[in-house]
């Protein structure tokens, strides 16, 4: 894959001219945050601001108390595969527009606050996430190298590569989360 930071990190890089097709349309449709990651700006922002928005729709429809668990599970494996599918199609390795990751990262974030966690505790989570995510604490930056060469699939590989970074970003998030909530600054 192209590792050149001057490539161009939009969606039709590296892409046919043609709209994508049958299960890469999927994927795409699915790593690009349904859209989200298309912003020209911060689109790790928009994406986790969108797993919010989304997360925050599953609560209202009482999906997260009955479901949280299958839903974390189908957008993980779902998620893997359609940014190892989307970044190999772009000829990239973690595209800045493949934003299922934040989205996964932040659907797991909230689903491990207390339950009834207020919406100033979940913005609180959602920034710390942004924050870990961006500034990439050890072992962060090494994760997303952790599974080449591993014997797996490349799309599995690369997807794995792409989501497991902030899989780790958001543990980071959760554990300063754990002491703010004892210190009483979060619900």
């Amino acid at each position: 894959m192209d590792r050149s930071v001057d490539a161009p990190d939009t969606p039709a890089a590296g892409m046919a001219a043609r709209p994508a097709r049958g299960l890469a349309g999927l994927a795409a449709l699915v790593a690009l945050g349904f859209g989200s990651g298309r912003m020209p700006v911060g689109p790790g922002t928009a994406g986790s601001l969108w797993g919010w928005l989304t997360w925050v729709v599953f609560a209202y429809l009482g999906w997260v108390a009955s479901a949280g668990p299958a839903i974390l599970a189908v957008g993980l494996v779902l998620g893997v595969w359609a940014c190892g599918v989307t970044a190999q199609r772009m000829d990239k390795d973690d595209p800045s527009c493949i934003v299922w990751d934040e989205v996964i990262a932040v659907w797991l974030v909230l689903w491990m606050l207390p339950v009834g966690a207020d919406l100033g505790t979940q913005a609180m989570a959602v920034g710390l996430f942004r924050v870990f995510d961006i500034a990439k604490p050890a072992p962060i930056r090494r994760l997303e190298l952790a599974f080449e060469g591993r014997g797996l699939p490349a799309i599995w590989a690369s997807g794995l590569g792409i989501v497991v970074d902030d899989l780790m970003a958001a543990a980071y998030t959760l554990l300063a989360m754990s002491v703010l909530i004892r210190l009483g600054w979060a619900v």
